[in-house]
């Protein structure tokens, strides 16, 4: 879940964010090819992390080729965003309870 950044007020503010990670992996020469397509940001945020602890290249090919750590770091972003988003969800549902309730108080 990510936020939009130019939505009107009156939209949903939320999306979820589809992104694509391609991975080519040599298992013989442990080289590891990837394409990051429409990361989210929790997932660009922890790729530019990784790499910045990782600052030698050793370090960073190291990293690399363990070809599951891309795809468990991806794994580990995924929840980013979620209870901020739900609460959203609760606040809408709320107002929209209470307008309701305010409606069909003024028809009686």
């Amino acid at each position: 879940m990510e936020l939009h950044d130019d939505v009107e007020p009156s939209v949903n503010p939320w999306t979820i964010r589809q992104a694509i990670v391609y991975q080519k992996f040599d298992i013989g020469g442990l080289k590891s090819n990837l394409i990051f397509v429409r990361l989210s940001t929790a997932m660009h945020d922890a790729l530019q992390d990784v790499f910045q602890e990782n600052q030698s290249l050793d370090q960073t090919s190291e990293f690399v080729s363990q070809w599951e750590n891309i795809h468990i770091l991806c794994l580990r972003t995924l929840n980013d965003n979620w209870r901020q988003y739900i609460n959203y969800l609760d606040a809408e549902v709320s107002d929209i309870v209470s307008r309701s309730s305010k409606r069909s108080c003024a028809h009686h």
